[in-house]
């Protein structure tokens, strides 16, 4: 088996469309003792389509799509591969140099996956990594290749126990397109160091991708400038990438799909150059209008956006849902998020996010944001951060608050638990909850869980009828279930019910 020299691959739970529904990803969030395996892989996560003789993977993340087109320029198509982690055996053999792998949440210790799934319990995103790695290792002990680690989810990786564990060689942190040629070179030669940090500067450094991605998403822009300490990629200077440069990725996507996800940090900044922050409606429109116009195009998906940039702007809003024509029966997803609703810890953590409000009317941002979307048929998939360094009971107090009044808005609130990415231990963990850390948890599971009770019906439209009885019933029982599980914690440890009235 000679293999192909360099191979790149992602876990089980990246290498899924997620039945066309992004927000169903956050099922991988989801701890493996409560979610069957075959639930989780055949209703919600079934696998991308592998090629069966050389292992290829029909769609694959956008960063490794990226790697992968630069490497193909640096060492040859016919040498590099994206190869279906259920697949390595056809692509790995006696001529693989390097496997690179692409990471989100490989330990299961981001935000979101530690608000949903605590100890004791084990995510897909941590399990399907390690189920991944120990294939890698079985074929490392016989190939000798070296094992390079890049992603959004690296910096879980930066212990050596960890890495020894999994045997991985190198760890690449930042934005490596047009840097890997040059570091799978000195992996290959030996003269790369363990950790590699890079950043892409300009726009047009980046590679072109060649294939299609996971969920058809393309890259609107990076960064946004607003600042906020606790998100890396907000604190990077926002760059966008022009409309023809887009368009001709969408393309390639619309070979196999009739969508297009538009990744972003905050989308209603693409264009923006004023430094208040003010929508640019014009550059907006221009990019929506323009990549509905390749035909064949069902809606245009965004992923994030900022809650103070809808609220300076409703009419951009209603634009975007012109031109997708959605409706009172055609509703579109968008994750913000609120993060808190304590203006101290507002002015002190993320000060720029209200830009062109100021901090104080952050609250009211907030609501009128969220009131925005959902008129303009857009689901809120929100989150919020607990824990936020030098919080105080009144803080919680004030997110609580907020959050009551935007219940019975069309809106889900994920609340994330801050995380000090190189130090786990200072990290806030449900064992270091206050009574009002409880409560605001108890109260985002509860609007959550009404949310699913009232859409996953609508959220499952498209599936296959018997696999849509069956993620209704899942999607149901399992928030029941969890929000149960919520309340019966809360109780046991601060001695009274976590759904009370007075705080």
């Amino acid at each position: 088996m000679k293999g192909r020299q360099i191979v790149l691959t992602a876990d089980r739970s990246l290498l899924s469309n997620y039945r066309d529904n992004m927000l169903f990803g956050f099922v991988a969030c989801m701890p493996v003792e409560k979610i069957s395996k075959q639930l989780y892989y055949r209703v919600f996560c079934p696998a991308v389509p592998a090629d069966k003789v050389s292992g290829e993977a029909l769609f694959a993340p956008l960063g490794l799509r990226r790697i992968e087109s630069s490497l193909m320029d640096g060492f040859g198509r016919e040498n590099v591969i994206v190869a279906h982690c259920d697949h390595l055996e056809k692509a790995i053999g006696e001529e693989t140099k390097v496997v690179g792998i692409n990471v989100m949440d490989p330990l299961g210790i981001g935000p979101i996956t530690t608000s949903i799934s605590g100890k004791p319990y084990t995510p897909y995103t941590r399990y399907t990594f390690e189920e991944l790695m120990s294939r890698i290792m079985r074929l490392k002990s016989k190939y000798k290749f070296k094992v390079v680690v890049g992603g959004a989810g690296a910096w879980q990786l930066y212990r050596r126990e960890d890495r020894e564990r999994l045997g991985i060689d190198h760890i690449v942190f930042g934005e490596a397109d047009n840097h890997c040629v040059e570091m799978f070179h000195d992996i290959m030669d030996g003269n790369a160091k363990e950790f590699m940090s890079v950043l892409t500067n300009r726009i047009g450094e980046v590679p072109y991708i060649r294939n299609p991605t996971c969920n058809s998403t393309i890259e609107a822009m990076r960064g946004c400038g607003r600042g906020c300490d606790f998100c890396d990629p907000n604190r990077r200077m926002k760059r966008d990438f022009p409309v023809e440069r887009l368009k001709e990725e969408a393309s390639i996507n619309l070979k196999h799909h009739t969508c297009i996800w538009l990744l972003s940090d905050e989308i209603m900044l693409y264009g923006c150059d004023n430094k208040d922050m003010y929508p640019n409606r014009d550059a907006i429109v221009t990019l929506y209008k323009e990549l509905k116009s390749l035909g064949n195009v069902d809606y245009i998906g965004a992923v994030h956006v900022t809650l103070s940039s809808v609220a300076a702007d409703p009419e951009c809003i209603a634009k975007i849902r012109e031109i997708n024509n959605f409706n009172a029966s055609r509703w579109n997803g968008i994750q913000p998020g609120i993060e808190t609703g304590s203006v101290e810890m507002f002015k002190k953590h993320m000060p720029l996010k209200a830009k062109p409000f100021s901090p104080e009317e952050w609250p009211e941002v907030v609501e009128e944001g969220i009131r925005i979307l959902n008129e303009n048929y857009i689901f809120a998939a929100c989150t919020l951060v607990m824990g936020l360094p030098g919080e105080q009971d009144d803080d919680v107090k004030d997110t609580i608050e907020l959050v009551k009044r935007l219940d019975g808005s069309a809106f889900v609130v994920v609340p994330l638990l801050w995380t000090d990415y190189f130090k786990p231990e200072n990290s806030l963990t449900t064992d270091k909850f206050t009574k009002l850390h409880w409560k605001l948890y108890y109260l985002c599971w509860k609007i959550s869980t009404k949310a699913i009770y009232n859409w996953i019906w609508y959220a499952t439209a498209h599936f296959p009828p018997l696999v849509r009885q069956i993620a209704g019933l899942v999607g149901k029982f399992g928030a029941a279930y969890q929000l149960r599980y919520v309340r019966d914690k809360a109780k046991s440890i601060i001695g009274e019910d976590p759904d009370f009235d007075n705080i």
